[in-house]
């Protein structure tokens, strides 16, 4: 079995970038696209990782950008839709 180089070295950068910026225990983490280029399992394994540590918890807050209305959708408890830089609506 080959394993891309390229997929392999996405996949732990990821982790990587996350175990980084959750050093020290940040109160607020901006997240930008942070599971592009994942496979799935790979993905849901980060969602659960991101859930475990944000999830209820009233000390830390997360900002997210992504284009994966699904990602979103696990990963969010409020979701604010932009078009042209304005916000247009927001769910929760």
């Amino acid at each position: 079995m080959r394993i891309d180089k390229w997929v392999l070295f996405m996949h732990v950068d990821c982790q990587l970038t996350y175990m980084l910026s959750m050093m020290g225990g940040p109160r607020v983490v901006l997240m930008d696209e942070p599971s592009t280029g994942l496979d799935p399992v790979s993905r849901r394994f980060f969602w659960d990782t991101v859930l475990a540590v944000f999830n209820g918890s009233t000390r830390r807050c997360c900002l997210l950008t992504t284009h994966h209305m699904e990602e979103a959708d696990v990963l969010c408890g409020r979701v604010a839709i932009m078009i042209n830089g304005q916000i247009q609506s927001v769910l929760h």
